[in-house]
């Protein structure tokens, strides 16, 4: 089939193109916090943080390095108010505990592939 050889290259150019989206809408988020007035702050927060906080898993050092910086803004944000902190903090727990679920379910996939496992039908 030809489509084997061609496969590779329009992924990579497909997740290229996620990145750079990716990267963009980050930086968007970032200009965001900087102009937001203090009474429409919690709105963006509620908008963004799920998508930022999800973005930690990205396989690029430059997008993780983006979130990074939107949350050391967002920190510097809401030292003051607590109830924004919580909640910014309760996110952060919630992936903590995705990615530590994600991670065991591969770790067990892969036990399964080693020892010869088959799945049931």
């Amino acid at each position: 089939m030809a489509e084997g050889s061609s496969s590779p290259s329009s992924f990579s150019a497909a997740a290229a193109k996620a990145e750079e989206e990716r990267a963009e809408l980050l930086d968007r988020m970032l200009t965001r916090f900087a102009i937001a007035d203090d009474d429409k702050l919690e709105p963006a927060l509620v908008k963004t943080l799920p998508y930022s906080i999800a973005s930690l898993s990205a396989p690029s050092p430059s997008i993780r390095m983006m979130v990074g910086q939107t949350q050391y803004s967002i920190r510097k944000l809401i030292d003051d108010p607590p109830a924004m902190h919580t909640m910014f903090e309760s996110l952060m727990d919630i992936h903590d505990h995705i990615e530590s679920v994600l991670e065991h379910i591969s770790a067990t996939a892969d036990k399964e592939c080693r020892q010869g496992g088959r799945v049931r039908e």
